[in-house]
């Protein structure tokens, strides 16, 4: 299976999308991707 570039760009472009309705406070109830705010440290 081959994808345009532009479909590729309109996939990430929705993903994006979902990933910040996740991380909002009054989104994420209905967002498709869930999102947790983290943080990665060194140690």
């Amino acid at each position: 299976m081959r994808l345009s570039d532009e479909t590729l760009l309109e996939i990430s472009r929705r993903f994006r999308k979902e990933m910040e309705k996740g991380l909002g406070a009054t989104t994420h109830p209905t967002a498709a991707v869930k999102m947790l705010p983290t943080f990665v440290r060194s140690t």
